[in-house]
C-alpha cells in the first residue's frame, strides 16, 4: 500500500462527531471515567467511574457486565441499537509486573446464545485504553455508513468519521490504519485497531480482531476476541474499526510495593548524546538505508573507538532498524566494539563469543556473571550453561579469561559428526536440542528440518536450512543452519528416497 493510497483514504474521512476531553492520571489502577460512543445520534460522552462501580464490579468483566446493564432491556436482541459492545481494562491493566495484564474484556449480547457473552483478547487495546485515561469503553447504536471511531491520546479528541475506502478484510485493515495514524515507523507500535472481517458480515460467530504492531516483522498482527460471535454485532452497527493512538511510548506505571515490579524499566529509545552527535550525519551519509547499517557502525567505531549504546539507539530511530538486530550486529561483527574499554571482537565465532561473555564476566573483582540474560540473548545455546557450569565450580573470582575460551570451545557447533546420512540427522538433532527458543526459524526451523531428514526428505530440508541460515537473529541459528545445508549437499543421494533409522 502506497503512502498515496493511505493519503487518500484518510482525505476521503468526513469527521460526524467529535469529542475532546482533558487527560487524567491513574489513581490506584482507575482513572475512574468510561468513554460512550452513540452511532445513531453521533453523540460521545464521558461518564464517571463511582466508588460504589469499584467496589461491586471492581473493572474488567464486571465494568462490561454493569454498563450493558445500564442499556439492555428483557426485548433487547444481538441486532438491536441498543444491545453495546463494551471494552474494559480492570485495575491492574497494563501494569508490566502482572501476567495478563494487557487483556481487553469485551461483552454484547451474542448472536450465537442469545445471551450476555463476555471475552477476553491480547494485544494492546486495553492497557491503551487505560493510558488514554479511561477504564470503560461502550459502543452503542447503528451507523447509517460505514464508520471509524478513533481515539487520539496524544491530542485528547474521539471521532466517529466516515471510512468509504478503506479494507473490510481486518488483516489489510490494520495495516492500513495503522500507516494512516502513525506519525513513522517507530509510532506504529503505538497504534491499536480493533476491527471485524468481511466473514462477520454473513454469519453469527464473527470474531473482533485486535492489532499489534510487531516492530521484528514490521507488520500488524492480530489477536482474537473469539467468544459468543461480537464481531457480528461489530459489523452489524457499521463500524469499520476503532483506532487507539496511544501517548507516545507506553508508561510502565507499576505496583510500588513490587520488588520484581520496581526493576522494570521502560523501553525507550533516546537520542545520541555525549560525544556522538554525528552520528546522525552518518547515518545520513548511508541515506538511513537499513542495508548499510553494517556501515553506519563501522563508521561510528571508527570515529569514536566503540560503537555507544546511544549511537545504536539513534541508529534504530533513524533507519528502523530493531535494536536487537542491531545489538546483534556489534557484538559478532569482527572489529565492532560496544565499549571502550575492551577491544573489537576477534576474528572467529568462538572468539567474538569469548569476548563478550569476559567483558560481562570482568567487569569488576567478584562479579560473576554480570549479566546473564544479556549473555542468553546473544550467545549460542549451550554457551551460557558451560560458562555457570564454569564459575559454579572455580568461583566467579577464580574464572580467567583463557578458562572462558576454553569453556566456550566446546560450543555445539564444534561438535564432530560423521559424514554420512545418519551422521547429519544425528548433528541436525543436536543443534535443534540446543537452541535456546528465542526465535522461530531456529527454534521451529532446526526441528522441522531434523525431521524431514528423518523421513528421507532432502530437498525440503534443504529449502529449511536455507530459511534458517537467512533469518535467524543470532550467529548459533545462522552457523547451524549453513552446516546443515552443506551437510544436505553431501548427503542428498543417501538421503533421497529412503527413511534413514
Amino acid at each position: 500500500m502506497s503512502h498515496a493510497d493511505i493519503a487518500g483514504m484518510k482525505n476521503a474521512h468526513k469527521v460526524l462527531a467529535q469529542f475532546t476531553f482533558d487527560p487524567k492520571e491513574l489513581s490506584k489502577g482507575y482513572a475512574d471515567r468510561w468513554l460512550r460512543v452513540e452511532l445513531g445520534s453521533n453523540e460521545i460522552t464521558v461518564h464517571p467511574v463511582t466508588e460504589q462501580m469499584k467496589d461491586l464490579w471492581t473493572g474488567g468483566k464486571g465494568f462490561d457486565v454493569w454498563l450493558m446493564l445500564q442499556e439492555v432491556n428483557r426485548d433487547t436482541t444481538w441486532d438491536s441499537p441498543e444491545n453495546p459492545i463494551c471494552f474494559s481494562s480492570g485495575p491492574l491493566g497494563g501494569t508490566t509486573s502482572f501476567p495478563g495484564s494487557g487483556k481487553t474484556l469485551v461483552t454484547s449480547v451474542s448472536p450465537t446464545t442469545g445471551s450476555v457473552m463476555d471475552c477476553n483478547v491480547g494485544g494492546y487495546f486495553g492497557p491503551y485504553l487505560k493510558f488514554a485515561g479511561f477504564d470503560a469503553m461502550m459502543v452503542i447504536g447503528k451507523a447509517e455508513e460505514e464508520v471509524i471511531v478513533y481515539l487520539d491520546a496524544i491530542n485528547h479528541r474521539v471521532t466517529v468519521e466516515t471510512a468509504p475506502k478503506e479494507s473490510i478484510d481486518s488483516h489489510v485493515l490494520a495495516e492500513e490504519l495503522t500507516e494512516m495514524y502513525a506519525a513513522d515507523e517507530l509510532d506504529r507500535r503505538n497504534v491499536a485497531v480493533v476491527s471485524a472481517g468481511r466473514g462477520a458480515e454473513h454469519t453469527r460467530m464473527g470474531v473482533l480482531n485486535f492489532s499489534f504492531y510487531d516492530w521484528r516483522r514490521r507488520v500488524a498482527r492480530l489477536k482474537q476476541a473469539g467468544r459468543g460471535g461480537i464481531g457480528s454485532v461489530f459489523r452489524d452497527k457499521k463500524v469499520k474499526a476503532l483506532v487507539l493512538k496511544n501517548r507516545g511510548i507506553t508508561p510502565a506505571w507499576r505496583i510500588v510495593e513490587s520488588k520484581a515490579s520496581n526493576e522494570v524499566t521502560s523501553q525507550v529509545c533516546i537520542e545520541c548524546k555525549g560525544g556522538n552527535g554525528d552520528v546522525s550525519e552518518i547515518v545520513a551519509k548511508w541515506g538511513a538505508d537499513k542495508a548499510k547499517v553494517i556501515h553506519m557502525l563501522y563508521d561510528v567505531q571508527k570515529a569514536h573507538g566503540f560503537v555507544s549504546s546511544e549511537a545504536l539507539d539513534t541508529i534504530c530511530v533513524e533507519t528502523g532498524t530493531p535494536k536487537g538486530k542491531l545489538y546483534h550486529m556489534a557484538t559478532f561483527y569482527t572489529g565492532l566494539s560496544l565499549s571502550p574499554d575492551h577491544p573489537p571482537a576477534a576474528a572467529s565465532p568462538v572468539d567474538e563469543m569469548a569476548a563478550l561473555v569476559k567483558m560481562q564476566l570482568f567487569q569488576g573483582p567478584g562479579d560473576g556473571i554480570a549479566d546473564p540474560q544479556h549473555l542468553t540473548s546473544f550467545l549460542a545455546p549451550g554457551s551460557v550453561e558451560a560458562i555457570t557450569r564454569l564459575v559454579g565450580k572455580k568461583g566467579p573470582d577464580n574464572v580467567t579469561p583463557e578458562d572462558v575460551d576454553n569453556a566456550l570451545g566446546a560450543s555445539p557447533l564444534d561438535v564432530e559428526f560423521s559424514g554420512d546420512a545418519q551422521g547429519l540427522i544425528s548433528r541436525a538433532q543436536w543443534l535443534a536440542e540446543g537452541s535456546c527458543g528465542t526465535c522461530t526459524p531456529c527454534r521451529e526451523g532446526l526441528h522441522t528440518l531434523a525431521g524431514s531428514l528423518g523421513r528421507g526428505d532432502p530437498d525440503f530440508a534443504r529449502s529449511v536450512a536455507h530459511t534458517v541460515a537467512q533469518v535467524s537473529l543470532c550467529q548459533y541459528g545462522k552457523q547451524a543452519g549453513a552446516m546443515l545445508l552443506e551437510g544436505i549437499t553431501d548427503c542428498h543421494a543417501e538421503l533421497a528416497g529412503k527413511e534413514v533409522k
